[in-house]
């Protein structure tokens, strides 16, 4: 249950299209800015690892640029480019002799994130899709993250008079379930959950 965001939404959305589509006019490209913070990392294996040291998420946050293009009424496109810096600790595993202090590493990603925000009820829409990693580090403390990840989340937006608009966006992200390096099952992915601010500009 820790990792799944808001299970039921689609029940609650379905009756709300033809709303959405009667009041939201097809509108313009946008383009901004965002920022993605008050949230957690953890990294995470899907297969069970006996021993080993522990890796346990210090923060995040993410700088983004963003460009949203309407599909259709109540269909966007959003794309951009991301930057995340994260750190983490790292829990030696108990050894005879050896010591057991914390040690905490930073390491970066940039991302390329291609998604689907589906609008409803006017103000709302839900959001997801994949994004490209590549690691912005020269050296990692875990797993390679350079690959394909999946992101999903539920936002809030408001339109301004002019062609500012506002939105937030509570998400979570799981990174490198496509990996292009250190094949096997026991890859480390990252998984982000974390609150998402951003302004846009209409460009048309």
């Amino acid at each position: 249950m820790k990792y799944l965001i808001i299970p039921f939404i689609f029940l609650l959305v379905t009756p709300s299209f033809s709303d959405a589509q009667r009041n939201s006019p097809a509108g313009a490209d946008q383009v901004g800015l965002s920022i993605s913070t008050l949230g957690s990392n953890d990294v995470v294996s899907f297969a069970k690892i006996m021993g080993g040291a522990s890796y346990l998420g210090d923060g995040y946050y993410t700088l983004g640029i963003s460009y949203l293009h309407p599909l259709t009424r109540i269909l966007d496109l959003e794309s951009g480019l991301e930057y995340s810096r994260y750190k983490i600790t790292i829990r030696p595993e108990w050894m005879p002799g050896m010591s057991l202090t914390n040690q905490t590493a930073n390491f970066s990603l940039i991302s390329l994130p291609v998604s689907l925000r589906l609008n409803f009820l006017r103000y709302f829409f839900l959001s997801g899709g994949f994004f490209l990693d590549a690691d912005a580090s020269s050296s990692m403390p875990i797993d390679s993250q350079s690959g394909i990840g999946a992101n999903l989340g539920v936002g809030f937006k408001y339109s301004f008079k002019g062609r500012i608009s506002v939105f937030v966006n509570p998400y979570q992200k799981v990174h490198s379930i496509v990996y292009f390096s250190n094949p096997g099952s026991s890859h480390q992915h990252l998984w982000d959950s974390g609150f998402r601010f951003g302004c846009l500009f209409r460009v048309k």
